[in-house]
């Protein structure tokens, strides 16, 4: 009798616990700031939006949300209140697909957002690629936007960015997975990543533990990039991977405490079409587990360019010259 009384109390005490914290987490409405229409559902809001529309978005949406063929405004409240978009850790949470004729069509801006727990899988479309957000033919403009503890089985944890146009600014990209490019994989796009802040995203079968850039232009500004890794037997550019047919542009930025188990702890140039250009910023503290600490270039070393660029204290070196 004394036990069931125990367990009955105990049982009490978890549901309330439960309904506690169910309480604390702010049910999402989305406005469109056009028709003043309120929202509970997400897709709904997006789907009812004319190209152009602003949704204000409030609280958090679970679940997995696509914008196609339309220009749209995701925004939260306030600069120090994100609303959140949670994947659940069961699909993508964000999947944006624009004109393949015309990347330039739609234009997507996304602001003030928490976006986390998305899971791109193989079964997936687009075959696994971007847990968090897929941006595939489109301009995607994010502002003051965290994308946390997203993952995908092959490319693009926090953003998979295909044939897309890109700027990232005043944003965190950290805790992200993918096979390669654990925070970002541009394929055949243009970006642009401005004082924003990329750590702790792996990449576990691959290149890019930060960012992996393949056939795309990538221009970084005052951005840190730190603690991401590439951990496998090909595991290289634990920051950065710069593939084939890419440019890469750094200008006053850190790449710091960066691994892969290969080549190229901070950053990695392929050899084929590639050219790396290194502005006033620090590469430090990064570590290879073969050849080039900070740096591994493949390439010819005009393919690798400096200004006031300072290479220090990377294991087991600072630069490799394949």
């Amino acid at each position: 009798m004394i036990f069931k009384k125990i367990n009955f109390f105990t049982l009490f005490v978890l549901v309330g616990f439960l309904l506690a914290g169910l309480a604390s987490v702010e049910a999402g409405t989305a406005t469109n700031q056009r028709t003043g229409t309120s929202y509970p559902n997400l897709q709904d809001a997006i789907d009812a939006a004319t190209s152009d529309d602003t949704l204000s978005l409030v609280g958090t949406f679970t679940g997995s949300f696509v914008i196609n063929n339309k220009s749209l405004t995701l925004e939260g409240p306030t600069v120090d209140l994100y609303a959140t978009l949670d994947g659940n850790g069961v699909g993508r949470v964000l999947e944006i697909i624009g004109n393949q004729k015309d990347h330039s069509l739609y234009s997507i801006n996304l602001s003030k957002l928490t976006i986390q727990n998305g899971s791109a899988t193989d079964a997936s479309s687009n075959r696994g690629n971007g847990g968090g957000i897929l941006s595939v033919y489109v301009n995607l403009n994010i502002f003051n936007l965290s994308l946390q503890n997203n993952k995908a089985t092959s490319s693009g944890g926090g953003i998979a960015g295909l044939y897309s146009n890109l700027k990232i600014e005043d944003s965190e990209i950290q805790s992200c997975q993918a096979a390669t490019g654990g925070g970002i994989n541009h394929l055949n796009s243009v970006s642009e990543i401005i004082n924003s802040n990329i750590s702790s995203n792996t990449a576990n079968q691959g290149g890019g533990g930060g960012i992996l850039s393949n056939g795309s232009t990538v221009i970084i500004t005052g951005t840190l990039l730190e603690k991401n890794s590439s951990i496998s037997l090909f595991g290289v550019g634990g920051g950065i991977c710069n593939s084939t047919n890419s440019t890469l542009n750094v200008n006053t930025s850190q790449i710091s405490k960066n691994g892969a188990d290969s080549n190229g702890g901070g950053l990695y140039n392929e050899s084929v079409g590639t050219q790396v250009i290194l502005v006033a910023s620090l590469i430090t503290e990064n570590v290879a587990g073969l050849q080039g600490g900070g740096i591994y270039n493949r390439g010819k070393s005009e393919q690798l360019i400096y200004a006031d660029e300072e290479v220090v204290a990377n294991i087991p070196d600072d630069v490799f010259q394949k």
